[in-house]
C-alpha cells in the first residue's frame, strides 16, 4: 500500500507542484463552446474566458476585451443573430495554443448565413482558457 501511495504521489508531483497535463480540459472547452453557441448561451462558456480575448465578429471590428467584456459582446451578438447550426471540424494541438475550427450558420432578418468559427487557447496559471474567438 505505502509503495502504490508513493508511486501515485510521484506522479502527481513533480518538483513539489501538481504535475500538469496540457490537453486536459481542451476538448471540454470546445465542446462547451460549440453548445454554447448552437444554443445562444455564452453561459454555457463564459468560465473558460480569459482575462484578455480577441473577439471578431461579422459587422464589427476586431478587438481585445476583458473577459466581462467579451460576455457581453458575445452575448449581444448571439441575441441578435439565430444560430442555426453550428459545427467545429478541425482540431490543432499544439502545447501552446490549442484551436478548433468550423462552420456555423445563423440568421439575420430571415436570411441565412454561413461563416467559419475559430476558437484558440491558451495556458494562464494551471488552466486553458478561451483567447481568440472569431466568427468570419
Amino acid at each position: 500500500m505505502g509503495n502504490l501511495l508513493a508511486m501515485i504521489c510521484g506522479i502527481l508531483l513533480a518538483n513539489g507542484q501538481p504535475a500538469l497535463d496540457t490537453n486536459v480540459g481542451e476538448e471540454k472547452i470546445f465542446g462547451d463552446v460549440e453548445k454554447g453557441i448552437a444554443v445562444g448561451s455564452v453561459a454555457q462558456f463564459s468560465e473558460h474566458l480569459g482575462p484578455q480575448v480577441y473577439l471578431q465578429l461579422p459587422e464589427s471590428e476586431g478587438a481585445h476585451y476583458s473577459a466581462n467584456q467579451a460576455f457581453y459582446v458575445l452575448d449581444l451578438f448571439l441575441r441578435r443573430h439565430k444560430i442555426a447550426g453550428v459545427k467545429f471540424t478541425t482540431f490543432g494541438t499544439s502545447e501552446s495554443n490549442p484551436y478548433a475550427t468550423g462552420n456555423v450558420a445563423y440568421i439575420v432578418k430571415g436570411v441565412r448565413l454561413n461563416a467559419q468559427v475559430y476558437v484558440a487557447l491558451a495556458r494562464r496559471g494551471d488552466r486553458w482558457v478561451i483567447t481568440h474567438l472569431s466568427i468570419y
